[in-house]
């Protein structure tokens, strides 16, 4: 392990908060590459430290976890499957989000079991830019659909939208037809046109 990382480790550990929050924030702007050895440290000791305040920042989980997934590789998956339930919620997200880019069928099998177990106790859905990596594939987008609807959840409250935007989107790049999914037309048309739309214009500036 880098001493500099070890040492951010170590002082996330502490019970005095300026020095979690020193920890937090070395790890947020961390840019050196680590070995693999070092990323999967990391990602054990997301599963070993908690918050001991209720800040938002004070989430050690998602920093390590943050730092050690720059890129999601195939031996990452033994120890996201150990420890994935060990960790914060935000930290979970990532790394689903992260399971769908990595589109291997071992990182699928992994996402498609992990979200079926936890679907239900908070809204796991991908932030703007993991979305974007998703959409860029078929396979990726398909992944994303079919764990909405093998758990029959593309109409829950917490993912009935972003279920409506995948299939959106899906017909957008022509990954689908509308006969090939259950589908809403009256919600898309009345609720997510105006949320297409701004994600359209978004896209056009940045990309």
């Amino acid at each position: 392990m880098i001493a500099a990382m070890q040492d951010l480790i170590n002082l996330l550990k502490s019970n005095n908060l300026k020095d979690r929050k020193k920890a937090i924030d070395g790890l947020q702007n961390w840019n050196y590459q680590l070995e693999m050895d070092d990323v999967i440290h990391l990602l054990e000791e997301a599963g070993k430290i908690w918050p001991i305040s209720d800040e938002d920042w004070d989430d050690p989980s998602l920093a390590l976890v943050q730092a050690a997934c720059v890129f999601i590789h195939e031996d990452m998956l033994p120890v996201f499957e150990r420890n994935i339930f060990k960790y914060s919620y935000q930290a979970i997200n990532l790394v689903l989000s992260g399971l769908i880019i990595l589109n291997s069928e071992s990182a699928t099998l992994l996402y498609k079991k992990t979200f079926s177990k936890l679907y239900f106790q908070a809204s796991f859905i991908p932030a703007y830019e993991e979305r974007n990596l998703i959409f860029e594939q078929k396979d990726r987008t398909m992944t994303a659909i079919e764990a909405l609807v093998e758990n029959n959840i593309y109409l829950h409250p917490w993912y009935e939208w972003y279920y409506h935007f995948l299939v959106t989107m899906g017909l957008q790049h022509q990954y689908i037809t509308s006969e090939d999914v259950p589908l809403d037309k009256d919600f898309i048309i009345e609720k997510l046109q105006s949320l297409f739309d701004q994600y359209l214009e978004y896209d056009k500036e940045y990309t």
